[in-house]
């Protein structure tokens, strides 16, 4: 990841740990979250809330159901893009800004 030449807000923070989450997916294939979550150092809780709103944006997709060992069965995930393919999607609500989704690290193309 790029290091930031401005100051980090939620927004960017957030921005920051999408592309990680999307980085370590790309890179590595398929994750169960708590794999995520010790791939990219983010936590459990920041982990999940990030795979669902990837989820429910059709960037990742679950892969696999593992057998549950008690408890909740954990999910693989995978990156659905494309490795060049970037995203453009509306931000913070504000009629015609639009920002620009890339996974990080960059792949070559």
């Amino acid at each position: 990841m790029l290091p930031r030449t401005g100051p980090s807000t939620p927004s960017t923070t957030l921005a920051d740990n999408r592309r990680l989450v999307l980085g370590v997916l790309h890179t590595r294939g398929d994750l169960t979250r708590t794999e995520m979550a010790e791939a990219s150092g983010l936590s459990p809780a920041a982990t999940a809330r990030i795979t669902n709103a990837l989820e429910s944006e059709g960037l990742i997709a679950r892969t696999e159901k593992l057998p549950s060992a008690g408890g909740r069965p954990a999910w693989r995930y995978r990156f659905t893009g494309k490795p060049c393919q970037r995203w453009t999607i509306p931000f913070g609500g504000v009629m015609g800004s639009w920002i620009r989704v890339e996974a990080s690290p960059a792949p070559r193309c």
